[in-house]
């Protein structure tokens, strides 16, 4: 074999081996990149569902705050005996004396509401007909009733607990929350209030802070029937598009029209679409509604689509596989061992950047457990998460006989707090709260917001008597150390009406704990406020 056909050989036994490493190197950073891509889209999803989340808590909010005004309770229970004594339905003309007395109650914090977060509806249903009496944004249209074809109202009036959800309705389909309305003289569920908000709006806000995009469909069969033709969102592209309900952004009403959009599969799927010069990654998954996620069997409504622009990633990878084919070439002009001495460290420099990046994604991880856990505002946890615990804490007791007691807390007369200094000072006095009541706990204690003032806490291994201990010093911190606040209204003091209980083996689930220290804590209230009063269970049995 002659030299020249040695050095031939040779040069293409080294360049087929690095276009082999190319080839290979190639395919790994493609399928990294795809990785990378897929965790991404479940970012996107998991943002939606919080998103989502946090709606659903602000309307049972709001509908918590305007179902436990006095005024209102008496209005819709004398509403409620009208109707009744005036032949049912929309009842007659002392019906439609309190309906408007209603109407005019609670119209300041309709339209307030109404342009800050873009409310839809307030709506006031008789028990147990779910019959409307008042729509603030129908307020001419009553008397009629929605059970058969919405779900929310019914279970609500059916149980008396409050509940949330995605439902189609006659005129809009959004996020809604239901809670009971209560007589003022007694428990009896006269009625419940409805609160809704669309979706346009707060996926708009979302999209303009994350540069994300974000789209609701709908499914024709879920909207036939229930709502009115007038209101139906509008049908784009063929079969395979849907009702769009909302979006963010323009480019989904375009890819509809192109029937760019992959078919929906009914579960989470991602894809890669490249349109217009731009590249995106597009997210799509189901959409339930309030019985959908009750039965999963159910058919999902829609589907929501989430796109972000990856031309930035896109190019990354690409000039990634530019700059290895350059390698190559500086590599084949190289000695052999100058070439795997490179590719050495090529190598740990990727495995550098992929601990980078993993660790990146472990803290953004960890971040979004703690937005799905915490309350925003006061940073104990919030109720659902409490919830958890709470039940967590009662298997506990039942199988290992673990004691723990449990704390209800209420700050006295805050809505006064609220309407004489602003909610800004309102929110400072939370926060100062949830400060000084983490202070005097131990570690091991967990403090969650579960209503607007309404805070609770579980002591796991105390009983009664170091549960008292630590709800008079919680009272007296809150009650000696005033809210120092950057506002006019400098040193803002209020104080603490503590219900105190222990849970049980028969606590048949959280309500249960939650009734009995609830109880306590109204006789806490009714003896005056600012004091400590605890309920055994051997006290609350029948």
């Amino acid at each position: 074999m002659s030299y020249r056909t040695l050095v031939l050989l040779s040069g293409a036994l080294l360049l087929a081996s690095f276009a082999a490493v190319a080839l290979l190197a190639g395919r790994a950073s493609e399928r990294e990149f795809a990785t990378e891509l897929e965790r991404e889209s479940w970012r996107l999803e998991t943002a939606y569902v919080v998103l989502q989340g946090e709606l659903e808590h602000e309307m049972l909010s709001i509908a918590d705050l305007l179902a436990s005004d006095l005024e209102v309770r008496r209005l819709l229970t004398d509403g409620d005996a009208a109707v009744r004594e005036e032949g049912g339905q929309g009842g007659g003309e002392r019906s439609a004396h309190l309906r408007a007395a209603l109407a005019r109650r609670i119209a300041p914090q309709w339209e307030r509401m109404r342009q800050e977060i873009g409310l839809r509806q307030m709506h006031f249903h008789l028990a147990p007909e779910a019959v409307s009496f008042l729509r603030m944004n129908a307020p001419d249209e009553f008397g009629d009733s929605l059970a058969r074809i919405r779900h929310l109202v019914p279970d609500v009036q059916g149980d008396g607990r409050r509940r949330s959800g995605f439902e189609i309705g006659p005129s809009y389909a959004g996020i809604r929350g239901v809670v009971p309305v209560l007589a003022p003289d007694s428990e009896r569920m006269v009625g419940t209030l409805e609160v809704g908000v669309s979706l346009a709006g707060h996926i708009e806000r979302l999209s303009q802070q994350t540069g994300v995009g974000y789209g609701v469909l709908l499914a024709p069969w879920a909207v036939r029937g229930v709502m009115f033709e007038a209101f139906e969102p509008p049908r784009i592209g063929g079969p395979d598009g849907g009702l769009l309900l909302a979006a963010s952004r323009g480019e989904l009403a375009a890819w509809l029209a192109e029937s760019r959009l992959p078919r929906d599969q009914g579960r989470h799927q991602s894809t890669r679409l490249e349109w217009h010069g731009h590249h995106y990654l597009l997210v799509r998954f189901p959409l339930r509604d309030y019985a959908g996620r009750l039965d999963p069997a159910r058919a999902p409504i829609g589907s929501v689509v989430v796109w972000k622009d990856i031309a930035e990633q896109t190019a990354s990878c690409r000039r990634a596989s530019e700059r290895h084919l350059r390698l190559i070439l500086i590599v084949y002009l190289a000695v052999q061992l100058l070439v795997l001495e490179l590719l050495n460290l090529s190598r740990r420099e990727w495995r550098r950047q992929l601990e980078v990046r993993t660790a990146e994604l472990r803290d953004q991880e960890a971040e979004l457990i703690r937005l799905a856990t915490t309350d925003s505002l006061t940073e104990v946890f919030n109720r659902r998460h409490f919830l958890e615990q709470l039940v967590a804490q009662i298997a506990r007791l039942q199988r290992l006989g673990e004691s723990c007691a449990l704390l209800l807390i209420f700050l006295d007369h805050f809505k006064q707090v609220n309407d004489t200094y602003g909610h800004a000072v309102g929110d400072e006095v939370l926060r100062h709260f949830a400060r000084l009541a983490c202070r005097g706990l131990r570690q091991i204690d967990l403090v969650g917001r579960i209503g607007g003032e309404e805070f609770a806490v579980l002591l796991p291994g105390e009983g009664m008597d170091g549960a008292m201990k630590a709800a008079e010093r919680i009272r007296q911190s809150i009650a000696s150390e005033p809210t120092p606040t950057s506002t006019a209204a400098g040193m803002v003091g209020v104080t603490v009406s503590i219900g105190v209980t222990r849970l049980a083996t028969t606590d048949t689930g959280p309500d249960t704990a939650l009734g009995r220290a609830d109880t306590a804590l109204y006789r806490a209230m009714a003896a005056g406020r600012n004091r400590v009063v605890s309920l055994s269970p051997a006290e609350d049995a029948p």
